[in-house]
């Protein structure tokens, strides 16, 4: 059997391009300040959405694409702006500028959305480890919880995915803890819960196939590339050095 191929570029015609830049160009002219921006969208069941923390000299944003224009224009407008129409290779585009970020150390409200995940998770987890109480053995923690009892086999020092648990790398390197097999842990604060762990038994790998001199030069490599880097931002400081590549890209 023989089968061939057509391929033929489907492009939009003129009528279309003109009717999707005027439909832009309309949206644009009649709603020039965020609030309106924001209900229109709503209104019209549009599709809205945010990019975070573009930089001065990026010259694509996430899920746009090349975007050099709409940097440019968030750079030289004020909070609340509403753009002209941009264009993006085939697509048009409006764009409200939310928030403006000055050098330095980010305020409350800025670091908020970042920190208030982690904050919550901390939060739920001191509650949930209130309801254990130091208890004595593993079915009292269960019953405190109403949690079942749950067994993972085969955990390894290397690997902090947990068969039953996932990737719980705290819950993992404390059941290395010997003396966790004549008593029950503390309440261990993990990525996706909070536990309590009773170690059964401990026992070697008599096959064990691990390259450990590879695993070495792993860790020596990743170190290597953080000293650096850190180096690097250290002899920045001292010397004084001011980034303008911002600026330049934004007066191309």
């Amino acid at each position: 059997m023989k089968v061939a191929y057509l391929t033929k570029t489907v492009d939009p015609s003129a009528e279309t391009t003109n009717k999707a830049y005027s439909a832009a160009g309309e949206f644009a002219a009649k709603y020039k300040d965020k609030a309106a921006f924001d209900k229109a969208v709503q209104e019209a069941g549009l599709t809205k959405r945010i990019a975070n923390d573009i930089r001065s000299t990026d010259l694509i944003v996430r899920g746009l694409g090349e975007s050099q224009e709409l940097v440019k224009w968030a750079y030289k407008s004020s909070k609340g702006a509403v753009s002209d129409v941009i264009s993006l290779d085939d697509r048009y585009l409006v764009a409200a500028l939310t928030g403006i970020r000055t050098a330095g150390v980010a305020t409350a409200a800025e670091a908020g959305p970042q920190v208030e995940p982690i904050v919550r998770q901390i939060k739920k987890a001191g509650i949930i480890a209130e309801k254990f109480k130091n208890p004595a053995n593993l079915q009292a923690a269960a019953d405190a919880t109403k949690q079942p009892i749950m067994q993972a086999k085969d955990i390894t020092f290397v690997n902090a995915y947990i068969p039953t648990l996932g990737f719980e790398p705290r819950v993992a390197g404390a059941s290395f803890d010997k003396s966790l097999t004549s008593k029950v842990s503390a309440p261990i604060h993990g990525q996706a819960g909070v536990y309590v762990i009773k170690v059964d038994g401990y026992v070697a790998n008599p096959n064990n196939q691990t390259d450990y001199a590879m695993l070495k030069n792993a860790f020596e490599q990743g170190f290597r590339g953080i000293i650096d880097q850190t180096l690097f931002t250290v002899l920045k400081k001292q010397a004084n050095v001011t980034d303008d590549r911002g600026k330049i890209a934004l007066s191309r």
